[in-house]
């Protein structure tokens, strides 16, 4: 006798329970695709409710149906998994089957200039270098909501590097290791004192409120963070939690070289 497909459900249980071959849809954030072979891509996402998964999608390329429009990360998707075999013994190295993926929304202000996507990139490659693989954590993820759906205006575009100083320190107090404002303290207070206060009422807070931190550019513009400002931030996250970043190094030391400190 032949079983019915299991139907598909929103993810409602705790991912211990999970069986293998059981289907699932979740909300998440591409953070990169690799390609595999002609036609296969390797789908890494972070959703609130799996955390950070690495997929394997087969048949994207040419795919109309089950995969339109899903060509680059930096979206958020609608995504229908599988659940694998060996996602309790190694989640690490485990690849989830993706069904199928509809795009949910693609930030295409985040890409109008250079230093836009390089903020884009460091938010990526912080969850995919730093988040532990399944330990799904809400805040952290609707901390990335609310920054992927600032207002695109020239406010942003000028508050780059105070956007990055903002997500790291929102995620590290995400991730139990408190903030990091004393790593840039100082050059909050170099432009106005108030400033720090300021900050502790927009981030430090439950519900964090970056467009309300992008419109005092319109009241008391704040210098960019130079590359040693950024530097010290770093160090303030190496004495809090101790785990290294070799992605931002390579990028400090770069920047460096290129004559940008």
């Amino acid at each position: 006798m032949m079983l019915a497909p299991q139907s598909e459900q929103p993810l409602s249980q705790p991912l211990e329970t999970l069986q293998a071959g059981q289907k699932l849809s979740v909300d998440a954030w591409v953070l990169s695709i690799l390609p595999f072979k002609e036609r296969d891509k390797i789908i890494n996402l972070y959703s609130p409710e799996l955390g950070k998964v690495s997929t394997f999608a087969r048949s994207v390329v040419g795919s109309q149906k089950r995969f339109a429009g899903v060509m680059e990360g930096f979206q958020t998707v609608k995504a229908h998994l599988t659940v694998p075999r060996g996602i309790h013994s190694d989640s690490e190295r485990t690849l989830w089957h993706l069904d199928s993926i509809q795009v949910l929304e693609v930030f295409p202000h985040w890409r109008k200039n250079y230093f836009s996507i390089e903020t884009l990139f460091f938010m990526a490659r912080f969850i995919a270098d730093i988040v532990p693989a399944t330990q799904p954590d809400e805040s952290l993820y609707r901390t990335l909501q609310i920054f992927l759906s600032l207002p695109g205006d020239s406010r942003f575009f000028k508050a780059q590097s105070w956007v990055r100083a903002a997500f790291w320190s929102r995620a590290s107090f995400c991730l139990g290791f408190g903030s990091l404002l004393s790593g840039f303290s100082e050059s909050l207070e170099k432009s106005d004192p108030k400033w720090i206060q300021f900050w502790r009422e927009c981030f430090e807070v439950g519900e964090i409120n970056f467009s309300r931190f992008i419109a005092g550019f319109e009241k008391k513009p704040i210098d960019p963070l130079t590359l040693s400002e950024e530097a010290k931030i770093y160090e303030q996250w190496l004495g809090q939690t101790s785990i290294h970043w070799p992605h931002f190094e390579n990028w400090l030391q770069s920047k460096s070289q290129s004559g940008s400190l």
